[in-house]
């Protein structure tokens, strides 16, 4: 099993030394995972091996679920118990050829390299992928030797392997590494040991430093001149494409208006949770509208569809930017929970429907964006993986959604979304007034 340099942008070390009383490693991983580590090593230097066994057989179903890879340090025979992805050697353990041989061809074998003797030794013994370093010190290794730079790049010009750059790495100086080679960077204390606002180490003060450390590691492997940070871009439609969130916020009271009816204020709180054809059925017993279910229902979908076919507007600055990220090679997509046809007259009445590849409608696919997986399959449709996409979204869920799962973001702000405003700042990559700071704010990442 050859490992792909993508799972080396963000790989975690593990050090259960930071954890309170009662706190799980597991708790913090999948925190951690949550918010883009690519690849997982358990590391428990001072554990018993029945204590790695019991935490590598919590572990590897964890990593399994997010699709990242599961190394375990130097303990092959663990790694072999529980059928982990791979085992990493340094050069005073056991050797590339000897792990091989106890985990088969299919497992990946990664090995320490210090120098570029020792990085050729360990890619003709079969490895898979290096960890170099220290490149800035250690913290949680003291007898670590200061790995120059310029070894780095030695090293990256010799062997042909992915590389993970390791050692001291921290918010402040990971982008040090730019042009080094190097496809990503392994964190201990940079993810374990980060305090959130009130001093305290916690799961979420992890995940906000693999946020902030998953974005800076693209940044740095994207300087190495060898990686297309983002191939994909998927749009959300309403309030992100184009300004229709009004239709949806006051359809029920274009339709009560239609009737000559005031609307009451109280309204849109009761209509919230109701699904089109209650909201039909409380119409007609409430405001005695003496028609069908079916007619209301059919009435309510002649007003959208009027305002998508004839009314709706484009966001300002939004072709230009299609347009420019077409020219970029960028495949585009989109990914609504608004109907087909509504979607494809609005876009193809504006002039920018040809721009896209795919769309992926929450009613064709059964599925939500509460969940990844419909972002997932538009972005595997369009040939990219999560951590190459860029999702474009107005809905406070849907970016936490992409966020969570690997996806680089840009909120967009919308005249309905202004109550999530400081979340939505807090949750994605950017946070977009209007679209003409796309171009200034991307040009360097694809």
């Amino acid at each position: 099993m050859k490992i792909d340099k993508r799972a080396m942008r963000l790989y975690a070390v593990t050090d259960r030394r930071w954890l309170s009383e009662g706190e799980t490693l597991t708790e913090y991983l999948e925190a951690v995972l949550k918010a883009g580590v690519t690849c997982v090593q358990l590391r428990e230097k001072n554990s018993s091996k029945e204590e790695m066994l019991r935490e590598a057989r919590a572990v590897q179903p964890l990593c399994a679920a997010y699709h990242v890879p599961f190394i375990i340090n130097d303990d092959v025979e663990t790694a072999k118990a529980v059928d982990a992805d791979g085992v990493h050697v340094g050069q005073e353990d056991t050797s590339v050829l000897e792990a091989r041989a106890v985990l088969g061809p299919g497992k990946i074998i990664g090995a320490s390299a210090h120098n570029v003797e020792e990085a050729r030794r360990a890619a003709e013994q079969g490895a898979d992928y290096l960890g170099v370093g220290a490149v800035f010190g250690s913290s949680t290794k003291q007898d670590a030797s200061y790995l120059p730079m310029e070894t780095l790049k030695e090293i990256r010009r010799a062997v042909d392997l992915p590389i993970v750059a390791i050692g001291g790495i921290t918010e402040a100086n990971i982008l040090n590494l730019s042009g080094s080679g190097a496809d990503g960077a392994a964190v201990i204390s940079a993810l374990f040991a980060q305090k959130d606002e009130t001093g305290k180490i916690t799961p979420q003060s992890a995940a906000a430093a693999a946020r902030r450390l998953r974005k800076l590691s693209e940044e740095m492997a994207v300087s190495n001149g060898k990686t297309k940070r983002i191939r994909a871009a998927l749009f959300d439609v309403d309030g992100t494409l184009t300004d229709s969130m009004y239709i949806w916020e006051s359809a029920d009271e274009m339709l009560l208006k239609q009737h000559h009816i005031a609307p009451p204020p109280w309204l849109k709180e009761e209509l919230d949770a109701l699904t089109l054809r209650q909201t039909a059925v409380f119409f007609n017993e409430r405001f005695g509208l003496h028609e069908t279910p079916e007619e209301t229902m059919d009435e309510i979908c002649k007003i959208v569809e009027e305002e998508y076919f004839y009314k709706v507007q484009g966001k300002p600055h939004v072709e230009s930017v299609l347009s420019w990220l077409s020219s970029k090679g960028v495949a585009l997509g989109i990914v609504t929970a608004s109907e087909r046809y509504h979607v494809e007259a609005a876009c193809k009445r504006l002039g920018i429907w040809k721009y896209f590849q795919e769309m992926f409608t929450c009613t064709e696919t059964g599925l939500t964006k509460h969940t990844p997986e419909i972002f997932e399959r538009a972005a595997a449709k369009l040939g990219a993986l999560p951590q190459e996409t860029i999702v474009f979204e107005d809905a406070l869920h849907a970016v936490k959604t992409a966020a969570d799962n690997g996806f680089w973001t840009a909120a967009v702000d919308d005249t309905f979304n202004q109550k999530y405003s400081r979340e939505l700042k807090e949750t994605a990559d950017w946070f977009l007034k209007d679209y003409s700071q796309v171009e200034k704010i991307l040009n360097g990442f694809i």
